[in-house]
């Protein structure tokens, strides 16, 4: 089975918006925390069923550091 990241419109603007809320509580951490999103990605890529399925089709990861989560779906 076959899985690719699948980033939608909405998640991206949540990504668009941790970014900024970060980036106002302490400089430069909006950029950390997209550093370790995209390690997250990459992750997931390479390693899909290395996470419980949390509905349907859907996979999340808890990105460390930050409260936030990380998606994919087949």
């Amino acid at each position: 089975m076959s899985y690719r990241l699948v980033i939608k419109p909405l998640a991206e603007k949540d990504i668009e918006e941790s970014y900024t809320w970060y980036n106002q509580e302490k400089a430069g951490l909006g950029h950390s925390f997209l550093d370790q999103l995209e390690r997250s990605f990459e992750f997931i890529e390479m390693n899909p069923g290395q996470y419980q399925v949390r509905y349907k089709d859907v996979r999340m990861a808890k990105i460390n550091r930050f409260s936030q989560f990380a998606c994919t779906t087949r």
